[in-house]
């Protein structure tokens, strides 16, 4: 018997890239479906992103708010509240993934999901609110390799072509990645408490994960980014300490700095050697797939690699 994902390559063969919603649709017509339909979109959706099986994404929408009166039984919590605040200032069109990205750093995404880009836009899809929302482009899939994709998630305000995005590893180490760690920081050491996430330290940029240690010290976490240089890292974390140092920290209050890691990187061990009160983590991560959009993180194991 033909799989979902075989049966959606079949279609999109046949038919090219289709917004996921008709792919669905049409994927239903061929075959009977026990289950909510919105799982069948977040499974096909999953392959594409990550380019499994053939399958990719072609386009992410960008999305504006049309109206900032929020109609009545307009929900006050979750991704549409979320997509709501984020949108109300700038006013003009956001990408899909930056929508996304900024409600995980607001905290408003409780669930770590490997496909927080579908299930906002089926929340910003919602028929009952389309007045409220103006939209350019979709959510499309189709055959190929990578993704082509309508705008980059760091450029808020493009919607043109832009450069290929990294596979799903991306969005784990950047988006759920820091909300997995900021759940769990007993693994990354013990008795850590989270003093804020993305904390801001102008000039210098945002503090992925600001916390404080047993003995009261504060504790500057920076997740290195795929792709990110041994110098880029040590300097931004560096700049974070001493911004912490100077504008935070009491007398006698220690700031030290931890770099999580994917895997263990020896230059960036050397070069954490060389500076006092720097360690470098290095992780695993195992995550384990439930019903709808919830993944748990069953397994997330630390590794020491402190240049001290």
């Amino acid at each position: 018997m033909r799989s979902w994902i075989d049966i959606a390559v079949e279609i999109l063969h046949r038919r090219g890239p289709m917004e996921i919603f008709a792919l669905v649709q049409a994927a239903l017509a061929v075959k009977r479906l026990r289950g909510p339909n919105n799982l069948l979109g977040q499974q096909i959706f999953r392959f594409a992103k990550a380019n499994r099986n053939a399958l990719a994404v072609k386009e992410y929408p960008s999305f504006r708010l049309k109206s900032a009166e929020r109609p009545r039984g307009f929900p006050t919590r979750g991704r549409l509240a979320a997509a709501y605040k984020i949108l109300l200032l700038p006013r003009q069109y956001l990408d899909l993934r930056v929508i996304v990205d900024r409600a995980r750093s607001m905290g408003a995404l409780r669930s770590i999901s490997d496909c927080p880009e579908y299930w906002m836009y089926e929340a910003l899809m919602d028929k009952r609110f389309s007045h409220l929302f103006s939209r350019r482009g979709a959510l499309r899939l189709a055959i190929g390799r990578g993704q082509e994709v309508n705008s980059s998630p760091r450029d808020a305000t493009r919607t043109g072509p832009s450069a290929q995005l990294p596979a799903i590893t991306q969005n784990i180490h950047e988006a759920n990645l820091e909300a997995l760690i900021a759940d769990n920081l007993d693994c990354v050491e013990r008795g850590l408490t989270l003093v804020g996430r993305q904390h801001p330290a102008p000039p210098v940029g945002r503090i992925d994960l600001l916390c404080k240690d047993t003995k009261g010290n504060l504790v500057v976490i920076e997740i290195k980014k795929l792709g990110a240089s041994t110098d880029s890292v040590i300097d931004q974390v560096t700049r974070y300490i001493g911004w912490v140092r100077r504008h935070m920290a009491t007398r006698g209050q220690l700031v030290r700095g931890i770099v999580v890691v994917g895997r263990p990187d020896p230059k960036l061990a050397y070069s954490a050697g060389a500076i006092p009160n720097l360690s470098i983590k290095s992780f695993s991560v195992a995550l384990e797939s439930y019903s709808g959009e919830e993944i748990d993180a069953r397994r997330f194991n630390a590794g020491d690699r402190s240049g001290r």
